[in-house]
């Protein structure tokens, strides 16, 4: 019964991560298009909360997870990479909801919570704190 609330607890903290890295180009240069545009694949996180049945659960983490993973790769140059964070804790949250699972997906699931949080939360404050500056930049040498 844990290892299910475990991977609740983890699939609920792919919605943040999705949301610190979808603001992250807004808060770098007003990019508001792309993070409009990823806001409708990143909504597929909800999804397994639809899941009647753990394993269904499991089910939809994986298909949902690898669905954001794998776009995020293949998608990198047009922007998908911010997706990457979301499908992560989503495939460590399905396979730590399938029977027979050890320790090791929740420990690189909250490992990977606390390394996407954390970097997406530091880009947003270096972003907002000290943006970058109009045209050509200076030479400093």
């Amino acid at each position: 019964m844990a290892r299910r609330g475990e991977a609740r607890a983890l699939a609920a903290t792919a919605v943040p991560c999705a949301a610190v890295w979808l603001l992250w180009p807004v808060a770098e240069d007003g990019e508001v298009l792309l993070s409009v545009l990823l806001a409708v694949p990143s909504l597929l996180v909800l999804l397994p909360w639809r899941a009647r049945t753990g394993e269904g659960f499991a089910d939809c983490c994986w298909a949902v997870g690898w669905l954001l993973a794998g776009s995020s790769v293949v998608g990198a140059p047009f922007g998908l990479f911010l997706l990457l964070p979301a499908g992560v804790l989503l495939l460590a949250a399905g396979f730590r909801a399938r029977p027979g699972s050890g320790r090791l997906p929740v420990v690189l699931g909250w490992t990977a919570a606390a390394f996407f949080l954390l970097s997406g939360l530091w880009l947003l404050y270096a972003c907002l704190v000290d943006p970058l500056p109009e045209g050509p930049v200076p030479f400093r040498g």
